[in-house]
């Protein structure tokens, strides 16, 4: 912990995070909404690409798919369809019949009708046209999004926000103009699918390239600096994160490094922390800013707001008014970027280098609906885990991070706390924390 008089630069901040999402680095857009609790990192064992399902996409971490042992689904076309293949399946199941003992009806049974697709009409469909493997890949998803409009809200809960990251990520192998498909082929999905289905899963596209879209004018009338086009002039590279600092990222773009924009008077501040290869090509790359006045944040991440794909290469610059952004992310960036500033740091660090983080007032995220930063969970002094700044309200992303933080790097990576059997200084707290990462 740092020693000496507190400033009001830490007493709020999440510069030391001990246990909040250190390992992601910075711009990790984070998993979707799950109600299993992820285990701890399992990083000497692969998945199993031959039996991959949807269900098991636990977390969503900048253009990765990840499953509850933090492991990366590498994904092609094939694994794709797979996942596709196999939510069809579960939404063609016929329901379980539950039983409910009442005085009136000693037996009542609940139970739909039909599953939210029939297994009938989807052998039609995916039989009466000779598809290319891209147009395949398409007509399942409408098919999938077709059954999970229809189905029970509990279960709806659980399909969408697993497909919406399949489909996000489908774009990237697909060489489909989205906007100009084959006319035979368009004419067969409106005999069988809404278009209003396909219109919706266009929705998040953008046709036109402004000079600024309607979320940077949002951000911008709540003071949120709008950062220049990355790497351009105003960017400065902080240098490399160190790897045991990444707690979940891709064996394909295993570096991190970390860019920062101060606005003009301080206004606000921006981070990128681009992820490469070993040859220096970008797979993942993500931007937050901040307000140092209103506290607002926006986010940004290398998604063709256009195409929908992810712009990656050697050299590539990314202008911000052509990038997926709060507004129409398939991830929800705060399930990790919670706490007094909007921003994952490491002290020590390049994330640590710039020292103004903390704004004037409590952050708040820029996004959808769903996008929130709630009361924290451990106010700044209340343990040994907040000498230093607060424990955000904990998600199960953020509890899997917390464990792994635990383990490895704080309160340092010489002597860390530990999680299953924590050092006797943070063993109350870490008790405490259990209760809701258990």
């Amino acid at each position: 912990m740092w020693q000496g008089k507190r400033t009001k630069m830490y007493r709020h901040t999440k510069t030391f995070i001990f246990f909040c999402i250190i390992g992601l680095g910075l711009i990790s857009s984070c998993v979707m909404k799950t109600t299993t609790q992820p285990a701890g990192p399992d990083n000497g064992s692969t998945i199993n690409l031959e039996k991959i399902t949807y269900f098991d996409i636990a977390h969503a971490y900048h253009g990765l798919l990840l499953d509850r042992q933090f492991r990366e689904i590498k994904l092609s076309k094939a694994v794709i369809e797979q996942l596709q293949d196999s939510m069809i399946q579960s939404l063609t199941a016929m329901p379980e019949v539950s039983t409910e003992e009442s005085d009136a009806k000693p037996y009542k049974q609940h139970r739909k009708t039909k599953p939210p697709l029939e297994k009938s009409y989807v052998k039609k469909v995916l039989s009466g046209f000779k598809f290319s493997d891209d147009q395949r890949i398409l007509t399942k998803s409408l098919l999938i999004q077709k059954g999970i409009d229809v189905a029970l809200p509990d279960e709806k809960l659980a399909y969408q926000w697993r497909f919406d990251l399949i489909h996000e990520r489908s774009l990237d192998f697909l060489q489909l103009d989205l906007r100009n498909l084959d006319i035979d082929f368009s004419r067969y999905l409106n005999n069988y699918i809404d278009p209003r289905i396909l219109a919706a899963l266009l929705g998040s596209l953008r046709i036109d390239n402004f000079v600024e879209t309607g979320y940077m004018r949002t951000c911008r009338s709540n003071s949120v600096p709008i950062p220049p086009n990355w790497p351009d002039s105003g960017w400065v590279n902080r240098g490399t994160l160190p790897s045991e600092y990444a707690f979940a990222g891709s064996p394909s773009n295993p570096n991190s490094e970390v860019w920062t924009y101060v606005a003009p008077g301080n206004a606000g501040l921006c981070y990128a922390l681009p992820r490469t290869n070993t040859s220096g090509s970008v797979g993942l790359l993500g931007i937050i800013c901040q307000s140092q006045t209103t506290g607002k944040a926006c986010f940004w991440d290398n998604l063709n707001a256009t195409t929908g794909r992810r712009i990656t290469g050697r050299g590539i610059r990314l202008q911000i008014n052509q990038l997926k952004d709060g507004s129409n992310l398939a991830e929800n960036c705060t399930e990790c970027h919670r706490g007094f500033n909007a921003f994952v740091v490491h002290p020590h660090t390049p994330l640590g280098s710039p020292t103004n983080r903390d704004p004037s007032v409590r952050y708040t995220p820029i996004g959808q609906s769903t996008w929130a930063n709630p009361p924290a969970f451990s106010e700044l002094g209340a343990g040994a885990c907040s000498g230093c700044h607060e424990i955000a309200e904990p998600t199960p992303r953020y509890c899997g991070i917390l464990r792994q933080a635990a383990d490895k790097t704080m309160p340092s990576a010489a002597t860390p706390a530990g999680w299953n059997r924590p050092t006797a200084a943070y063993a109350a707290h870490i008790s405490y924390l259990k209760t809701r990462c258990p």
